[in-house]
């Protein structure tokens, strides 16, 4: 047990070039972090604050762009009724971009479960990751455990996916907001982007589950998706064309697969055992 973090779950040593299968701590192991999570959720006011971090179904963001949608569509009547004709291209353009990015948000916030709600721990992995990657920044911290708020987060190495350097205590969900911008979502000159492609339970005993995450981490310099875009409105379908080939070629990835340490509470959700989303099975930079 690491001496830094007294709750951090065991590791195995790995020797040189060759990675040893990670020894599972017994559930009693956990015995202390599950007494203070329970301990915090006793607390009619903590879960409050938890639940108004994670936020409602929708974000703010995407409540904008429903409002903008819904604008667009007396404007492009206005404009198909009036004289003006040439501005009809523009208002329809303007109205599908707004309806199609607004059908986006709509989805990536209603498949995220409510926090409140009850669910396998490899779909509360699987959420975990998401609300990071989308920019759920309260979410994810509401999925953290008072143990995991009081540990220290450090930014991976992804290489060759860029990611910037720090070490970050996850106190706020902005302390978590400025943890994930290190190797999330846009950064260091480039567009980024986490997908978790695999959740599976691997072991559950007691209040302690962990689960095996496969992802993907992917990155576009931030320069190649503006002129992509720029190119693709101008010319057209050769244009889009275009958009595609830069997007791919110019694409990094990193796949990794690890494992997360997982907590039940009274509540019976399932929290963060610690501050590392990835428990220390990939490098910080």
């Amino acid at each position: 047990m690491s001496e830094d973090n007294p709750y951090a779950p065991p590791q195995a040593g790995a020797s040189e070039g060759k990675k040893k299968k990670q020894k599972r701590a017994p559930a009693g192991a956990f015995d202390e972090a599950l007494a203070r999570l329970n301990a915090h959720l006793s607390d009619p006011a903590n879960v409050a604050a938890d639940l108004e971090a994670a936020g409602g179904r929708l974000r703010p963001v995407t409540i904008g762009f429903i409002a903008a949608a819904a604008l667009m569509i007396p404007v492009l009547i206005v404009v198909s009724e009036s004289a003006k004709r040439w501005a009809m291209p523009l208002a329809l353009v303007g109205t599908i971009a707004s309806v199609l990015i607004t059908l986006v948000l709509v989805i990536v916030d209603v498949t995220l479960p409510e926090r409140k709600r009850t669910i396998p721990p490899d779909e509360a992995a699987k959420a975990f990751f998401k609300a990071m990657t989308t920019g759920r920044h309260g979410y994810a911290w509401a999925c953290l455990s008072p143990t995991a708020r009081e540990g220290t987060a450090q930014a991976p190495n992804l290489a060759p996916v860029p990611t910037t350097s720090g070490s970050f205590t996850l106190r706020t969900p902005a302390d978590m907001k400025a943890f994930t911008a290190t190797f999330t979502r846009a950064g260091a000159g480039y567009i980024r982007g986490v997908q978790v492609r695999r959740a599976s339970l691997t072991h559950e005993e007691g209040d302690v589950a962990t689960v095996e995450i496969h992802a993907l981490f992917q990155a576009w310099p931030r320069w190649a998706i503006v002129v992509a875009t720029i190119g693709s409105v101008l010319l057209g379908g050769a244009g889009v064309v275009v958009w595609l080939v830069v997007f791919m070629v110019l694409r990094k990835t990193r796949e990794a697969t690890f494992q997360k340490t997982l907590l039940r509470g009274k509540d019976g959700l399932w929290y963060a055992h610690t501050a590392d989303p990835f428990d220390g099975q990939i490098p910080p930079l």
